[in-house]
């Protein structure tokens, strides 16, 4: 005997409005993680660019670093990471240096919003 649970196949259409839903709510997770020594989050300084669903379990997104080694990137990534995983998520990254324009606003924002310690990222 059939009977109907309740339940219906989502449409393609449905499924992907689903998504993008999930991904703007990640992207506002990741878009408060702040700098450490700046009083700017990641996104804001452009240090965080780039946040896609690569697959339903996957994010990748790309960190772009005013200087190429810089001694908190590891922390930095990491903070990022913590967020995309409470979201059931697993991140995978690229690293890139900033052009010179996006190096300009970052040296700006910095200046402006440096909150003092080691951590300084024009090093």
């Amino acid at each position: 005997m059939w009977a109907y649970n309740g339940t219906r196949r989502i449409t393609k259409p449905e499924k992907d409005q689903i998504k993008m839903r999930d991904i703007n709510k990640i992207k506002e997770q990741i878009s408060k993680v702040m700098h450490p020594a700046i009083d700017c989050s990641l996104v804001d300084l452009g240090m965080v660019q780039d946040i896609e669903l690569y697959t339903d379990e996957v994010l990748i997104l790309t960190f772009v670093f005013p200087f190429p080694n810089i001694p908190i990137a590891d922390k930095l990534i990491s903070s990022v990471e913590n967020v995309v995983k409470s979201q059931g998520l697993e991140m995978q990254y690229i690293v890139r240096v900033m052009k010179a324009e996006e190096k300009k606003n970052f040296l700006k924002m910095e200046k402006a919003g440096w909150k003092g310690g080691t951590a300084s990222c024009s090093c």
